[in-house]
């Protein structure tokens, strides 16, 4: 019998029927495959390392064929990982030696949204004290009132919380 009900559910799985049985045992993971990364920091090499959790993240959710959520939210100083502006005279101004590395994260960050349906949200709070327009930012990024009230909400929706320290 249990051979005969072992096969049933493979074969509603191999359907697409999400009968509950070991096939559905990640069912009650979902909330774990909603992810919010918060970056309000200036450091290049702690998001050079946000980047990395959210590659391998992804990666870990395709070879399992899981679906997922992934935001990132920047506020703060993390604004600068989401434009190419210097923000001279702003609280936000991104230093010389900076620069060097805009174009690499640049890059990466563009891949995760492009090719792995990650969402980056800015608080738009920090927008306007870095003086940017909205056409400053890159193209996939969406303008949220606040950042960290943004966090609080995707939090109170079943987001798990991941800032890289």
């Amino acid at each position: 019998m249990t051979h005969i009900r072992s096969l049933l559910l493979a074969l509603a799985a191999l359907l697409g029927l999400g009968l509950a049985g070991p096939a559905a045992a990640d069912s009650g993971d979902e909330v774990d495959r909603q992810v919010v990364f918060h970056v309000d920091f200036a450091d290049p090499d702690r998001f050079n390392l946000t980047l990395n959790n959210v590659r391998n993240m992804v990666k870990h959710y395709k070879e399992k064929l899981l679906d997922y959520d992934i935001r990132i939210v920047f506020l703060s100083q993390g604004v600068r990982y989401v434009t190419d502006e210097d923000m001279a005279g702003t609280p936000f101004e991104t230093p010389d030696d900076f620069e060097e590395r805009r174009a690499e994260l640049r890059d990466r960050l563009q891949t995760l949204t492009e090719v792995h349906d990650v969402k980056l949200e800015l608080c738009d709070r920090t927008r306007k004290a870095g003086e940017l327009a909205e056409d400053d930012l890159y193209a996939d990024v969406e303008v949220v009132p606040s950042g960290v009230a943004r966090v609080a909400e995707l939090q109170r929706k079943g987001f798990q919380y991941i800032k890289v320290q």
